[in-house]
């Protein structure tokens, strides 16, 4: 089963399988609800193993794209901008009691993304997404609480030419399994303006 972002500044869950989950508005928190669309026993198949791959499961995200500008001081942000934004991004996925994070152009320079363990997400683990393109690129970052296990994970570019932008994926397993699922494909994406034409392979790798 997969769990894979694909909106614009956002994390959002989109299974191949069964499990769909609620699209979180930008800039915000909240507690998607994963649940199984309707299924059809199969021969050998019990009551309550139908009954369990038809119970929800709630798995709270938190994402924030701050954009570049603030990251690298750019355009009018202030020096102090990304710092600020860093401490108000750990301050607002712990206020969401969010299970996992998604951070964008939070970085250090244009493409490495600020180590969100180090301020203040101790105990997590984060999975980076670098995009970089020559002096510029983009950057996009995943972060998951403890009680879950990273047992692969990537990132990369989605384009490869001047509208490219990151993404970062990780393979996990989650404290309890979701729908039958042991483990999940999260991903989180930065879209382009145009389409996406890379990271498939990189994705395909890890999940």
């Amino acid at each position: 089963s997969s769990v894979a972002s694909n909106t614009t500044e956002a994390i959002d869950a989109d299974s191949q399988a069964a499990p769909t989950a609620s699209l979180l508005h930008k800039g915000a928190s909240g507690q998607p609800t994963v649940t199984a669309a309707a299924s059809v026993p199969s021969l050998g198949q019990s009551v309550s193993e139908v009954s369990s791959l038809e119970a929800s499961v709630q798995v709270s995200t938190f994402f924030w794209n701050v954009h570049w500008q603030c990251s690298v001081a750019a355009r009018g942000a202030s020096g102090a901008c990304k710092s600020r934004a860093t401490n108000r991004f750990v301050e607002l996925a712990r206020g969401a009691g969010a299970d996992i994070v998604a951070s964008v152009e939070l970085s250090d320079g244009m493409s490495q993304p600020v180590d969100l363990t180090s301020h203040g997400l101790e105990g997590w683990s984060q999975v980076d997404g670098s995009c970089a393109r020559g002096s510029g690129g983009d950057s996009a970052a995943l972060a998951f609480a403890p009680g879950w296990n990273v047992l692969s994970s990537g990132g990369g570019c989605l384009r490869d030419d001047w509208d490219t932008r990151a993404m970062a994926v990780a393979r996990v397993v989650p404290p309890s399994p979701v729908q039958g699922c042991s483990s999940l494909c999260v991903v989180a994406i930065h879209a382009p303006h145009s389409s996406i034409t890379a990271g498939h392979e990189e994705i395909a790798r890890v999940c």
